[in-house]
């Protein structure tokens, strides 16, 4: 799943995305996807102002502000 420059390949993480039936174990890989994608554009637009995502945690998560951070 790592591609030759070391990161997670976005395509494989989008592909097991699409088959993924829980959504836990979705919301994990979509954070992923975001993480390896937000990389990629920071080594190919340098200089560029970058905004920060906020992932909010669903109603009833007890899950601290960090779970899905890149």
């Amino acid at each position: 799943m790592k591609s030759a420059n070391g990161s997670e390949d976005w395509r494989v993480l989008c592909e097991m995305a699409s088959k993924e039936m829980d959504s836990d174990k979705l919301l994990e890989l979509v954070a992923k996807i975001n993480c390896v994608l937000d990389e990629h554009n920071k080594r190919s637009r340098p200089g560029k102002i970058e905004l920060e995502t906020i992932i909010l945690p669903r109603t009833g998560d007890t899950a601290d502000e960090n779970r899905y951070s890149c």
